[in-house]
């Protein structure tokens, strides 16, 4: 081990994370759906035509709960944190109405231009599971003959996919000084 020092804040919020199957009418699943709660962040990224992951961030005292459901009680609750009022606050429906309304006087859109989360119809056996969320940062990203990237140096909260974009960011940049040091004749 390198025994590399860190910092570490913890968030007192749990990721629940599952493999989920979707309902046939999905042509493309191109597209991935966050929604923001006030217990936190789901999102739904695609794996395939049919399967997509789920990340559904939420507090401590709730993901006993959720994951104490049957599957079809989770996907029950997976369907509604996408699409109904169940998880929302009550003053932000009715600011995101008014705007709305606004909106759609100043420039009409058509309903046919809306896009709805894909309906869960099952999860894949086995595939739930929950972890403690914090934020880690290595006090050094190199040391002799060692460097960390991705969340081996840095880990923050799982939203909208920062954390897997930060660390291609590491990748290229590493690639990037390994190549010139190939140049330079370096030994690294």
């Amino acid at each position: 081990m390198a025994r590399i020092p860190t910092m570490q804040w913890n968030y007192d919020q749990f990721g629940i994370v599952a493999t989920l199957q979707l309902a046939d009418n999905i042509p493309n699943n191109n597209v991935a759906w966050q929604r923001f709660l006030p217990t936190g962040p789901i999102a739904c990224l695609p794996l395939s035509n049919t399967h997509s992951s789920l990340v559904w961030t939420v507090p401590k005292s709730m993901h006993k709960t959720l994951m104490n459901l049957s599957d079809e009680q989770f996907v029950d609750e997976v369907n509604k944190a996408f699409t109904s009022d169940v998880y929302k606050q009550n003053e932000i429906i009715s600011i995101t109405e008014r705007l709305r309304s606004c909106w759609q006087q100043v420039i009409p859109v058509s309903s046919t231009l809306l896009q709805y989360p894909p309906v869960i119809i099952n999860i894949q056996p086995k595939s739930r599971a929950a972890f403690p969320l914090s934020l880690l940062n290595s006090n050094q990203y190199v040391a002799p003959r060692l460097v960390l990237v991705g969340d081996s140096a840095h880990r923050i909260h799982p939203m909208a996919g920062q954390g897997v974009n930060m660390g291609f960011g590491d990748i290229v940049c590493l690639m990037n000084i390994l190549e010139q040091a190939v140049r330079d004749g370096a030994d690294f």
